[in-house]
């Protein structure tokens, strides 16, 4: 019951505004490593529900356990705030498209971005309550954190920070994804 208190104060906060590029601003740098892809600053891709190429939905990762925040709710709070830029750009791109309604919003989450994927898809709802994506579909899928050691020169796939090279032990790593947020592409119709 307290949790629920906590989800319909911060359900009244005023939601973000999304820069003008409509980008969801949901990257973290973490110091000392240097993202090299620019795949946070791509537009979603818009797909009509008549559309015969339209994805299957993706599988639902395995459940992890809640990493904490600090104070109860604070996690909570924050893919509140991640939910409610989600909903802004999708509804945005479906303004742009000339849609009545968003009817899918799949996101890809790094394996290294703060955001719990399970707790992000409820905000998600409760931020599109009386939206054009009231009644859209959320998905998220995880994808692999990579680095490259500057010592060795290794590629590699990693799971947390901080991480060691798998080759070398070096802990000069620059990270080159894992910790973005993207929204992938919309349904609407």
């Amino acid at each position: 019951m307290a949790s629920f208190a906590k989800t319909r104060v911060h359900a009244l906060h005023k939601p973000c505004q999304p820069p003008a590029s409509a980008q969801c601003p949901v990257s973290k740098q973490k110091s000392g490593l240097t993202p090299v892809s620019n795949a946070a600053t791509a537009q979603p891709r818009i797909v009509r529900s008549d559309d015969a190429s339209t994805p299957p939905p993706a599988a639902k990762p395995p459940h992890r356990p809640h990493r904490g925040a600090g104070r109860p709710g604070e996690k909570t709070v924050h893919e509140l705030t991640l939910a409610e830029s989600v909903v802004a750009i999708a509804e945005a791109a479906a303004r742009r498209a000339g849609a009545r309604r968003v009817t899918r919003v799949r996101l890809a989450l790094g394996l290294l971005a703060h955001a719990e994927t399970d707790t992000l898809l409820y905000c998600c709802q409760l931020a599109a309550r009386d939206t054009l994506a009231a009644d859209a579909e959320f998905q998220a899928e995880r994808r692999p954190a990579q680095a490259h050691c500057g010592d060795c020169g290794q590629r590699a796939e990693i799971a947390s920070l901080p991480a060691r090279c798998p080759r070398c032990g070096g802990e000069n790593l620059a990270l080159e994804g894992g910790d973005e947020m993207r929204v992938v592409d919309i349904g609407i119709r």
